[in-house]
């Protein structure tokens, strides 16, 4: 008994029990196998100081009514979101902040507040207040706490709060402030048992149980009396029936009404119809787990049983009706074990996550949801995994595991929990072949048969092996990579250069080969269409064979000993991979295979055509290795990004190592389906065990929050926490406003997604994966409403999610008061102005009518000299109407030519409309440039109705083309250049499939110039190019410029790389110099901004002093821009653009590209470039 107990306790071979912790993961990977197993890897997440925890020993932890993770340590208290933590400490002559940063205790109370004790007083933090209030022992005040140091905290159900102290137990009623105090008193047996009190607990029965440092004690609140239990001396008292350690740490109820006590001598179970306690180590010695020492802390599981924190001894499970436990302690050698022995606090949240509290190892996080993958390592253990490099497995029904790594054979002892190592050895010929294992396999006769790199071997029923050695015909013939058993002890070997062999299992003694199939030298449509052989499966309804080479998929009839081949035809999108790594058949027939770069495929017999499933179905990635079909009709196929699942419904769902994978790449060959069903995959960390029965997607609907709100991109400080306001008010100058926000689901936060939008701004939902913040520039005046949703890593999506209002108030001139106040101001100046009018010209009037007098007489003295002008002027009249007729005539012609020329102006209008909207029309979507660039822009702005400047963006093979260009004019002639620099682009890459920079620039001038039939000085018609060219496999990227520069700002400092001083359809006399462009390859960095654009925006005058805006100031307000996202820049540039033209005319075209590089990768071999303060410094980059 004490032997199976001591092997239970050791922390190296076997920390928990295999079976419960598998039950407890919800996975029965290895529910067959018995206690004394080497245990599975279970994954504690760190979070600690790096993380950003205020300090590393946590002494408490809370989950709020939002959902919000309260952590309480030596130096300050934590608010968690998933992502960052927000710190509270004490802050001298604040009021408002904590009375001090050493937290003890931690609750949330019904109201949703939170309370905290701390060693110098009690606080209370509101989320309406966003500030503490703080509670004090006063000496004076027999209604305020009894001591200042605070050790535990308790809401009963009544809505009483409980504060345990060092020195008396507390309560607190909210509605009257004050405080009652509950003291020990030595002669009195009916107080308390002692003052220092560390634990409180509201049972079932709502009786009030308080644990203190002189034993367990149970209140009567009407009586406000204490029964105590304590440790009994009485030599006539079993002292197993008793208390045997007076200190009481710890309480919690379990269904069935026991009470469990933690004590410093262990766990008790309290009987409350007997009150007698039983000792946990001798009830649990016949089952040989022995718990002891001091524990710490007690919480309940969801299925009903105990996590218990110990000070030593790590964290426990304990299974309530088995009586069964799991350990689980600190590994040096594996950093997902738990952080550190000593447990401090433990909280389950309500989406089940256990919350780990320790003392300096900050808080660890267990979540049943990654549990479902178990995980067999490789350590340092001579007995253990031998390396974590796995090819290949071979599960036995009723024997042991077989693993095949980079180090050998392994073979799993299911009775004893230990593995036993099989290795090559050069000077025995009775050992494994080579330690290069690729595939392993129990033929129907018993005999295990391992491919290595030397050939096949058969191990011995007394542990030796004898090694076959296939025909060597061809190099490298004797690395197996596939074995399987086929009809009459037929054993088919496929090898990694030397074809499919064809070996009796009964002629072992001779080593006979019936046949070996090797690839025909020509063409061979009845010979195997490849040597290199990946896998062999053995077809269970005609007893064929399908065959994964190189060269595709292969049919094989071993009967007629007829082979059909079905090879990749590019011009037919139904016909067969290149090259096939692993085929599995599912329930219905069809073969499914997986094909490197390509995705999966599958193979309908039927119609003999293959169907694929690509990132464009949902497959996270296409480098795939193995694949396997379950029971439920789903494929699960291996990875470099993980494990991905193709249900019936033709839907994926991805898993990597967030989830418990062992890592995210495997390797080719290395899957195995057991009789049970259960699946295995291996890769370069170990190997990953799983049932796809069991596999639990997380239904938790996380709670989604609003957690900041900025203006300028600093955060605004409100009087009370921004999830307790229901609009937020703005000024109509806060152009520049953010939001930020969390799904608080602590599973894999990291895979949370998002969507926001504000209303009436956005018509539809903005998703932005796993970006947690919405920007807006320039919002007219108004009311909006912003929502944000968002959905837990399963892609289960809280639909409700956050609101807020948003009011933009108009200013003052745009105001209804204003409006009103200046038209009545206007009707007043108006009535004004009308008597003063009236009175000038009354005092017009009197003076007219003299001067009117005046003026008669002397008109009556020339009245008779008017009439004898009179006579002449009707002789005039007559000339001037002749002259007037000849007039009217011309005036008509006039008009009749006036309406000729309008009529001509418009059509030419229409003419130049219409070539806008074809030059547009050819002008990529912006759309196709953000597919592959999320955090990109095009700011375009023509000076006319066309433009000379255009962008240009495709794809070709693997290779993403970018150009800015700037044609020589604008307008119309502009216009006509762009439209030939456009098609033959098109033609250069599309037709002539150059995707080089050098090549297409100088393709392009070829065909420029032939195009406007150029050449000598006076050939001056081109335009001005920077082109790029991504190569997505490669992350490599390509530059050449015709004398327009990349800009590359990276960490806030803007990089220059120059271009050449000649331009495109320049004639090279007129350049006076040969033209030559140079080639630039360039490895970006992940954050870094790069820049391509024409010189309309530095040439363009105005500033007030109409003069040129510069390159200089260009730079710098690029590189202050570069830091924000895509769609801020943007509309930053327009504003700076609108602002610095003010009153003067855009006399050019405009524009810039952005695009920001999301992917690491990118370095820069030698090349001097300009930085922003003018110097020149070296940095990576490579001249082809």
């Amino acid at each position: 008994m004490r032997g199976k107990l001591n092997v239970c306790l050791k922390a190296q071979i076997a920390l928990a029990v295999l079976w419960w912790a598998v039950t407890l993961q919800g996975n029965t990977a290895f529910a067959q196998l018995p206690a004394a197993v080497q245990q599975p890897h279970v994954r504690f997440e760190s979070i600690s100081i790096e993380q950003g925890l205020s300090q590393s020993s946590v002494q408490a932890v809370v989950q709020d009514q939002r959902g919000f993770l309260w952590i309480g340590t030596k130096d300050g208290l934590n608010r968690y979101d998933g992502y960052a933590f927000e710190v509270f400490r004490s802050v001298r002559g604040d009021s408002f902040s904590l009375s001090s940063s050493r937290i003890e205790a931690l609750l949330v109370d019904q109201d949703g507040d939170i309370w905290v004790g701390t060693n110098d007083g009690l606080n209370v933090f509101s989320y309406r207040s966003r500030g503490f209030k703080r509670f004090y022992y006063q000496p004076n005040n027999s209604n305020s706490l009894s001591n200042n140091s605070i050790t535990s905290l308790f809401q009963d159900k009544s809505g009483v709060i409980w504060i345990g102290t060092q020195k008396g137990l507390n309560s607190y009623n909210k509605k009257t402030g004050a405080f009652s105090r509950y003291l020990a008193a030595k002669d009195n047996p009916t107080t308390i048992s002692h003052d220092y009190v560390y634990t409180i607990y509201e049972d079932k029965l709502q009786q009030l149980w308080v644990g203190t440092r002189g034993g367990l004690n149970r209140m009567n609140r009407d009586t406000k009396t204490f029964v105590n239990y304590a440790r009994v001396s009485d030599a006539t008292t079993s002292p197993v029936l008793t208390l045997s350690f007076n200190e009481v740490f710890c309480l919690v109820g379990d269904d069935n009404g026991t009470l469990w006590v933690g004590t410093g001598s262990g766990l008790y179970k309290f009987d409350r119809a007997t009150e007698l306690f039983q000792n946990a180590e001798n009830t649990l010695m016949a089952t040989g787990n022995l718990i002891q020492k001091q524990v710490n802390a007690l919480c309940r599981s969801t299925e009903g049983n105990l996590w218990i924190g110990t000070e030593n001894e790590g964290l426990k499970y304990y299974n309530v009706k088995t009586g069964e436990f799991t350990i689980y302690r600190h590994d040096v050698g594996d950093p997902e074990s738990l952080g550190r022995n000593q447990v401090s606090c433990l909280l389950v949240a309500r989406s089940g996550i256990l919350w780990v509290g320790l003392q300096g190892a900050g808080l660890n996080k267990y979540d049943p949801q990654i549990q479902q993958f178990v995980t067999i390592r490789s350590s340092p253990r001579p007995d253990a995994l031998s390396s974590n490099y796995v090819t290949a497995i071979y599960d036995e029904e009723n024997g042991p595991m077989w693993i095949g790594t980079s180090e050998g054979l392994n073979m799993y002892d299911k009775t004893t929990g230990k593995f036993k190592l099989f290795r090559h050895n050069p000077a025995d010929q009775l050992t494994l072949g080579d330690d290069n294992v690729y595939c392993i396999l129990r033929a129907s006769d018993s005999t295990l048969w391992v491919g290595t790199d030397r050939g096949v071997s058969r191990l011995n029923p007394d542990g030796s092996f004898s090694n076959l050695n296939l025909p060597a015909l061809a190099p490298n013939g004797n690395q197996v990579r596939t074995l399987c058993e086929g009809e009459k002890g037929v054993l088919w070997i496929g090898t990694y250069a030397g074809g499919m062999s064809k070996f009796n299992i009964a002629d072992f003694a001779t080593a006979s080969f019936d046949t070996v199939y090797r690839a025909s030298l020509l063409p061979d449509a009845n010979a195997i269409q490849s040597n290199r052989i990946y896998k062999i499966l053995l077809d269970p309804a005609d007893s064929t064979l399908w065959i994964g080479t190189q060269s595709g998929l292969t049919h094989f009839n071993p009967r007629t000993n007829v082979f059909k081949n079905y090879v990749h035809d590019p011009q037919n999108s139904l016909s067969g991979p290149d090259a096939v790594y692993s085929v599995c058949r599912d329930l219905k027939g069809d073969i499914w295979m997986t094909s490197y770069g390509t995705g999966i495929c599958r193979f309908d017999r039927k119609e003999e055509k293959f169907y694929y499933f690509t990132a464009k179905e949902g497959l996270i990635n296409q480098g795939t290795y193995c694949i396997l079909a379950d029971r439920d009709s789903s494929i699960w196929v291996s990875h470099n990004q993980g494990l991905s699942q193709l249900s019936s419904n033709g839907t994926f769902h991805n898993y990597d190592v967030a989830d418990g994978l062992q890592s995210n790449e495997f390797n080719t060959g290395a899957c195995f389906q057991n009789a049970k069903g259960q699946l295995f995959f291996g890769g370069i960390k170990g190997l990953n065990i799983f049932d796809p029965s069991k596999i639990q997607r997380n239904m938790y609907i996380p709670p989604v929050v609003l957690t900041a709100f900025k203006k300028f991109d600093r955060k605004v400080e409100f009087d009370r926490d921004i999830s307790e306001m229901e609009a937020i008010e703005l000024k109509h100058t806060d152009n520049y406003i953010a939001f930020e926000f969390a799904a608080l689901n602590f599973t894999s936060p990291e895979k949370n997604r998002y969507a926001y939008k504000l209303e009436p701004f956005d018509e539809d939902w903005i998703y932005s994966d796993d970006r947690r913040y919405a920007s807006y520039t320039n919002l007219d005046p108004g009311k909006y409403t912003f929502r944000v949703k968002a959905s837990n890593n399963d892609n289960f999506w809280n639909e409700v999610g956050a609101t807020m209002q948003l009011v933009i108030p108009p200013p003052f001139y745009r105001t209804g008061w204003f409006r009103g106040l200046t038209l009545s101001g206007l009707v007043v100046m108006v009535i004004l102005g009308y008597g003063v009018r009236i009175q000038r010209i009354q005092a017009q009037k009197r003076k007219l009518e003299g001067l009117v007098e005046a003026r008669t007489r002397e008109l009556h003295l020339k009245n008779q000299q008017v009439l004898e002008q009179s006579a002449q002027i009707k002789r005039e009249k007559q000339r001037t109407d002749q002259i007037n007729e000849e007039l009217a005539m011309t005036v008509e012609e006039v008009k009749q030519k006036n309406l000729e020329i309008e009529d001509k102006n418009n059509k030419i209008l229409d003419s130049i409309y219409y070539a806008q909207r074809i030059q547009r029309s050819i002008l990529p979507a912006r759309q196709r440039l953000s597919s592959h660039f999320p955090e990109s822009f095009v700011f375009f702005k023509p000076k006319d109705i066309v433009s000379g400047d255009f962008y240009w963006f495709t794809e070709k093979n693997d290779h993403l083309l970018v150009a800015a260009i700037d044609c020589t004019g604008h307008g119309v002639p502009g216009a006509f250049m762009s439209l030939i620099g456009y098609s033959q682009l098109n033609k250069i890459v599309d037709e002539m499939g150059i995707v080089e920079p050098t090549e297409i620039l100088k393709r392009l001038d070829e065909a420029v110039l032939n195009v406007l039939q150029q050449n000598g000085r006076q050939a001056r018609d081109g335009m001005d190019v920077a082109l790029c060219s991504f190569h997505r496999p490669s992350g490599k990227l390509r530059f050449a410029g015709a004398h327009r520069p990349l800009w590359i700002v990276r960490d806030g400092e803007l990089i220059e790389i120059a271009a050449d001083r000649c331009g495109v359809g320049i004639g090279q006399l007129a350049l006076n110099s040969p033209k030559q462009f140079t080639p630039y390859e360039i490895d970006l960095e992940k954050g870094d901004m790069i820049y391509l654009f024409s010189d309309g925006f530095t040439d363009q005058f105005g500033g007030g002093s109409d003069r040129k805006y510069m390159v200089k100031r260009f730079k710098k307000f690029l590189s202050s821009l570069a830091h924000l996202p895509a769609d801020a820049q943007y509309h930053a540039l327009g504003e700076e653009f609108r602002s610095w033209m003010g009153g003067s005319p855009q006399i050019d075209d405009v524009l810039v590209i952005g695009m920001r590089m999301t992917e690491p990768g990118l370095k820069i071999t030698p090349l001097q470039h300009k930085a922003l303060s003018g110097m020149k410094r070296e940095v990576p980059l490579r001249r082809l």
